[in-house]
């Protein structure tokens, strides 16, 4: 198959497949975002509300709704006439939304998708869920880098890429909201990361990065990680009473015998 999009009038900058794979969503480098048949590549519809370049996109599993972001702008819209659902909004005035993803299915209808808020002035990577009516559920900072990859397993594991090479995975629950599940205690790459991956249905996870190197991460690395965090957090807490202990006794004693 050799297609191209001829009638377009500025370069694509992001593509997406449907779930299905039966459409095609492409954003633009001049704001607008297209959805195509596929493979025949007729234009059912086109959305034309952001300003900037098209940076993500994505729809959700059943079709009905596309989510697409650029620099200052965020929408939700349908995928079928391009009329816009509603807007996401950033909670800081200079973050902007980094990538966008809808969640796969297993989860309640509440939950419609989750984005990633990169922070322009250096204050970190943030995500925060929405479900499919605009509210907002869940909003959790990541990591104190900015946020550069951003992928979704069939689990709903939520993986991030930072700019200084680190990885992080969270975990969604029915209610979307997120914990922390998965840390990388320095950072796999020097570089940014660049792009992740999760395998199905094994759910193992791969990053790569601007320094050209790719890493592997295990499943039961990441589903183990919660439990291990807990154990070495209490037994740190018997240490610190073990201490506390050690020199509160002696001390106690020695009042008691000299009143």
């Amino acid at each position: 198959m050799d297609e191209s999009l001829a009638s377009a009038e500025t370069a694509p900058s992001t593509v997406k497949f449907s779930a299905k794979g039966s459409r095609l969503v492409v954003g633009f480098e001049n704001g607008s975002v297209t959805v195509y048949n596929f493979p025949s590549f007729s234009e059912i519809c086109s959305f034309s509300e952001h300003s900037h370049s098209v940076v993500d996109v994505d729809t959700s599993e059943s079709g009905k709704l596309a989510v697409s972001t650029s620099k200052s702008t965020c929408f939700v819209w349908d995928a079928s006439s391009g009329k816009s659902v509603f807007e996401i909004k950033t909670k800081a005035k200079k973050a902007h939304i980094r990538s966008v993803a809808f969640t796969k299915s297993g989860l309640t209808a509440s939950v419609g998708f989750i984005v990633a808020v990169e922070n322009e002035n250096k204050v970190g990577g943030f995500v925060s869920t929405w479900n499919e009516s605009g509210d907002k559920k869940f909003f959790v900072k990541v990591m104190k880098e900015q946020i550069t990859a951003m992928t979704i397993s069939e689990s709903n594991l939520v993986a991030c890429g930072g700019s200084e090479g680190n990885v992080s995975v969270l975990r969604m629950d029915t209610n979307g909201q997120l914990s922390h599940c998965y840390r990388t205690r320095r950072p796999f790459h020097i570089l940014a990361v660049t792009s992740l991956a999760f395998t199905t249905p094994s759910g193992d996870l791969v990053s790569v990065s601007a320094d050209s190197t790719m890493k592997g991460y295990a499943a039961k690395t990441i589903e183990s990680e919660p439990a291990s965090n807990l154990l070495v957090l209490l037994l740190m807490l018997l240490i610190l009473i073990s201490i506390a202990l050690g020199i509160y006794i002696p001390y106690a004693q020695h009042a008691s015998q000299n009143p």
